[in-house]
């Protein structure tokens, strides 16, 4: 049997749309990880102002509302923004087995505008496989076990 691709060994789920040009925090939908092992979120940046302070933060949270959600040490990125060096570019962050089983990204912008054109959650170390993606977030996918010309 072969290997199934990435593709089937992990969830894709589009966590948060567009969002216009500010300085407000972005919180993404909640995640919830039973089934698997590890988790990244990729943040699609659009236009980044000058001197725009952005952190792209892993939470975790024992609660299905997180309500009392709190960082996950060492899931931190930041940047600050110089003369369009972070326009359309992306972030990512992720973390090995959250602690707790409910999860969401949170963006923050600060100091300068941007904007965001999506964060995209992906789920991996699945416990089953091959992965059954949510009709509402992925359209289709695909493998090909010997691909052939044609």
């Amino acid at each position: 049997m072969p290997t199934p691709s990435l593709v089937h060994n992990m969830k894709i789920t589009r966590v948060e749309n567009a969002t216009a040009a500010g300085t407000t925090d972005i919180t993404t939908d909640i995640i919830d990880m039973q089934g698997f092992n590890d988790v990244t979120f990729i943040a699609c940046l659009g236009d980044v102002l000058v001197t725009c302070a952005l952190e792209l933060v892993v939470q975790q949270d024992s609660a299905a509302n997180m309500a009392s959600a709190a960082d996950v040490l060492g899931s931190t990125t930041s940047f600050t923004a110089g003369a369009s060096d972070a326009d359309n570019l992306v972030m990512a962050v992720g973390t090995y087995k959250p602690v707790e089983r409910y999860v969401r990204a949170k963006l923050v912008r600060a100091t300068a505008n941007a904007v965001l054109d999506s964060i995209i959650c992906i789920q991996g170390g699945a416990q089953t496989l091959p992965v059954t993606h949510d009709a509402t977030t992925v359209l289709g996918t695909a493998h090909a076990a010997s691909p052939a010309e044609g």
